[in-house]
């Protein structure tokens, strides 16, 4: 451990499994910090960023700034072989919509500006993509540079109460007239919809295959992705799906009609239990005509209201037209350039 002015120190290691404990003390008292913080949400990441480091030529580096012997804060980073690469985020990947650093929850602004100061000593520069604009670091590094470029990504929340009937009236009138008539158009078609939730556990590969496979197989349709042999391989290499179907906080609400999936949903829910937070949703286009999204929306709506403590349903990034007519409020992460200043 290098010794710095004052009374703060930096580590370095690229091995997560040595965080282990710090970062689980971090986060664990540390209410702010969201699904995407979590340690093994992080690890499955890590293990990708290991199988992925030759042809990246990027490797993750995590620092963490301890005052005394006490964690303060850690600053999960990819570095490059090249010299000249800025370093990133960590989790600045595909599935990890928001990224944070991992920081004690009494943690001060004189702390955070110690934190500041030694990273930014350190690498000069470092690439802020999708940070957290709740986080105390950003917070506070905007107040203390306010002539920061910061780029906004827009997100979609929706939250509701433990009402159905203030939920539906909540709607434009046009919304609550599409639901309707998505509904009919499904009963004048002879066919029946129910909504299938699963998840608190760990999934079994069979019960996996199902939903993977459908999600999957729409994003081949709409984006190209996930040909061939790699579609197999990313099934148990890609950090979201190792995460998601191993984790004990994992959700997912499947809307079937009849027997075939119209539309699905997957995320994990906040450890408070108020939120889900979705980063894959998919749907059978060709069954447009019923519009399954919206109906997925609004029966998981219902089921949360009815079976869980869950009141926001958090479609992650992305302002599509369908999460606003659902009831979503806005949000948004933010880009920026944390350097060393003068």
């Amino acid at each position: 451990m290098a010794n710095t002015k004052s009374c703060y120190s930096l580590y370095t290691t690229s091995n997560l499994l040595k965080l282990h404990h710090v970062w689980k003390e971090l986060y664990d008292n540390n209410e702010s910090l969201g699904v995407f913080q979590a340690y093994f949400y992080n690890k499955c990441i890590w293990v990708q960023h290991l199988l992925r480091i030759f042809g990246k030529k990027r490797y993750p580096l995590f620092v963490v700034i301890y005052h005394h012997e006490t964690p303060l804060l850690i600053a999960p980073l990819s570095v490059s072989v090249k010299q000249g690469e800025l370093p990133t985020l960590f989790n600045e990947i595909q599935g990890c919509d928001v990224a944070e650093f991992i920081y004690r929850d009494t943690i001060t602004d004189e702390q955070i500006d110690a934190c500041i100061d030694l990273l930014t000593e350190r690498f000069g520069i470092i690439k802020m993509t999708r940070f957290a604009v709740q986080s105390k670091v950003y917070q506070r590094y905007i107040e203390r540079y306010p002539d920061t470029e910061v780029t906004f990504y827009p997100y979609v929340n929706i939250p509701f109460s433990d009402s159905y009937d203030d939920y539906y009236q909540g709607l434009s009138k046009s919304a609550r007239q599409n639901l309707r008539t998505s509904y009919n158009r499904l009963k004048s078609d002879g066919l029946e919809y129910r909504l299938m939730v699963e998840g608190g556990h760990p999934l079994c590969l069979k019960e996996w295959s199902k939903f993977y496979f459908f999600y999957t197989d729409r994003q081949q349709e709409k984006y190209r992705k996930y040909r061939g042999l790699k579609k197999y391989m990313k099934m148990f290499t890609k950090h979201d799906c190792v995460s998601i179907r191993n984790c004990s906080n994992n959700f997912i609400a499947t809307l079937y009609y009849n027997e075939q999936i119209a539309a699905l949903l997957m995320g994990m829910v906040s450890r408070d239990g108020t939120r889900v937070v979705i980063p894959w949703l998919a749907i059978d286009g060709k069954l447009g005509r019923y519009s399954p999204g919206y109906q997925l929306v609004n029966e998981t709506i219902k089921y949360c209201m009815e079976h869980t403590s869950i009141r926001h349903l958090d479609l992650s990034r992305g302002d599509e037209g369908y999460k606003i007519t659902m009831g979503g409020e806005l949000y948004h992460t933010a880009y920026f350039e944390m350097k060393k200043r003068g």
